[in-house]
């Protein structure tokens, strides 16, 4: 079976096996399930040496590579200090990288809610609650 790699912030508060979870039903969609699904961080989610390295082990062992992703989130302090990418530039930077080492992979983007670590993927539709008040009516006496 192929791996999966997912490139996110190394913030602390991000559930990595909540994340991974996620990134492995999504990666069963269209095509088996991936064995393995290596969570790997840089400040802000940026593409960087721990996803090269990554790439550059799986291709000297000619492990397969199923699922890539990139994510940010929501309240990444990478970012406030200005140090986080735009999401479109690193996932193109971890798309050529994989692409370079021969793999034709699609690599989703999403952003991580980090109170939940619950993933919105940018290709699907967040879902939303719509909240409907409802009142009973009240009896007064007379």
């Amino acid at each position: 079976m192929a791996s999966g790699i997912v490139n996110v912030c190394f913030d602390p508060r991000l559930n990595h096996d909540a994340i991974r979870q996620q990134v492995r039903e999504r990666a069963a969609e269209p095509r088996p399930a991936s064995s393995s699904i290596f969570v790997i961080g840089d400040a802000g989610g940026n593409f960087g040496s721990g996803a090269r390295n990554l790439i550059a082990l799986f291709a000297r062992q000619r492990e397969p590579i199923a699922i890539a992703a990139l994510l940010h989130h929501d309240d990444c302090r990478a970012a406030a200090a200005g140090m986080r990418h735009n999401l479109s530039t690193s996932a193109k930077a971890l798309q050529d990288a994989l692409q370079a080492a021969g793999y034709d992979v699609p690599v989703l983007t999403g952003t991580v809610v980090t109170e939940t670590s619950t993933i919105v993927w940018t290709d699907r539709p967040s879902t939303t609650s719509e909240v409907s008040t409802f009142r009973m009516p009240r009896m007064y006496g007379q």
